[in-house]
């Protein structure tokens, strides 16, 4: 089976005016958890949300977590979301193989 991801917002930074608009969100601090259905990982970041002003403005109380986290990934861009779910991938492995503390074989 895959490991599936969800992207949540923690929350977000903005500025009260910029640019014309009011509650600009330019820093969005998130979190990805992966579960392969038994165990999970989790990552954690802030990214930077650039202000483009040619695209339609999105009022802040219009936002949602797909929204945002549309523009999380964006910034991230697909190395930087791979390696992401890559180190979530190596949480889950190592949670399903767990290391162990085995007796040393000369110690009995």
């Amino acid at each position: 089976m895959a490991n599936v991801y969800t992207w949540t917002v923690d929350s977000m930074l903005n500025y009260p005016t910029y640019a014309g608009q009011t509650n600009v969100v330019c820093v969005v601090n998130w979190v990805c958890t992966g579960t392969n259905g038994t165990q999970t990982g989790h990552s954690a970041g802030a990214s930077g949300i650039p202000f483009i002003s040619a695209d339609p403005f999105i009022p802040y109380a219009n936002l949602t977590n797909d929204i945002v986290i549309g523009w999380v990934k964006e910034s991230l861009g697909t190395d930087g979301v791979n390696s992401v779910q890559s180190d979530i991938d190596g949480q889950i492995a190592a949670a399903s193989n767990p290391q162990q503390n085995a007796p040393l074989p000369w110690a009995s």
